[in-house]
């Protein structure tokens, strides 16, 4: 099995720790939400269902940016190129500020 790891140190500012995982958490739960929103799509659930509109209403707006990036012949690969790039972008997006945050945090600046 070979050695214990050593416990990880505290991080020496704790605003900046929060900080980046609030901003990991909120591009997550977009990143989910989007996801979702191509999901429901591609499976044509009832948009008539209040739990399914409000999915499909967030994911609208945040992919709005997005709309008619690539050219696809009908709604549901249209839904998966430009709702799928929005989630990756997004994701990606939150991942670097974080990171940034918390490096930000450590180097005491």
């Amino acid at each position: 099995m070979g050695r214990p790891r050593p416990p990880l140190a505290k991080h020496p500012r704790p605003a900046a720790d929060l900080a980046s995982r609030v901003l990991v958490g909120v591009g997550f739960a977009l990143f989910a939400m989007l996801i979702a929103g191509v999901v429901l799509t591609i499976f044509e659930v009832n948009p008539d269902n209040a739990i399914v509109d409000l999915v499909l209403d967030v994911a609208g707006f945040f992919a709005a940016p997005f709309e008619g990036i690539f050219d696809a012949d009908d709604r549901e690969t249209q839904v998966l190129f430009d709702w799928g790039l929005a989630a990756f972008v997004y994701a990606l997006i939150a991942v670097t500020l974080a990171a940034v945050v918390n490096r930000a945090g450590r180097l005491g600046r």
